[in-house]
């Protein structure tokens, strides 16, 4: 992380995490080439063969994803300024700090997610790149509404990354932190 002046933050990316990420795919991509060969030539097996294309697939996709920000993606891929967010993984320009309604926490067991809710005006300027376009669809799949930025790919931790976001969003944008504790 460096901090530059007139208070902008630039964030790297991280090596390790992204191979790590795409190791996890690798072994889901594997296991649904096994559910595919246990299944093969038994038609009581259908659901896992099914799932087995399902996880070859999809687990296909997310690794084609991370590769290409393995080797092509910015090595500086998020920024915090006093005008707004840019997050080079998922969107095409900066995400104006007058265009977010509310920032707040979605966490699983195993991982959680900064939740950007923008107001009405600001989701039509957003434009997202290809991959965000993929990881929001994805998100609609399961009900995931609202943009949504990981510490999966950069080179500080998820409670640093919150941190940040809090400070600035409370100096540049505090209506958006009043619901939050």
């Amino acid at each position: 992380m460096q901090t530059l002046g007139l208070g902008q933050t630039t964030i790297r990316r991280s090596c390790p995490k992204i191979i790590g990420l795409l190791l996890v795919a690798i072994v889901f991509i594997a296991l649904g080439i096994l559910l595919i060969y246990v299944s093969l030539g038994n038609p009581e097996r259908r659901k896992i063969l099914f799932f087995g294309w399902l996880s070859v697939l999809f687990f296909g996709m997310c690794s084609g994803l991370v590769l290409y920000r393995l080797f092509y993606a910015s090595k500086t891929p998020v920024i915090f300024s006093p005008t707004g967010l840019i997050d080079k993984r998922s969107f095409i320009g900066e995400i104006p700090w007058s265009a977010i309604a509310r920032v707040s926490v979605f966490s699983t067991p195993r991982s959680s997610l900064i939740r950007l809710e923008l107001v009405s005006y600001g989701s039509y300027r957003l434009q997202l790149s290809r991959s965000g376009k993929f990881v929001r669809s994805m998100g609609k799949l399961f009900n995931m509404d609202g943009l949504y930025i990981s510490s999966s790919e950069i080179d500080i931790s998820f409670p640093e990354l919150w941190s940040l976001m809090r400070s600035y969003v409370k100096e540049f944008c505090p209506r958006a932190l009043q619901s939050d504790n």
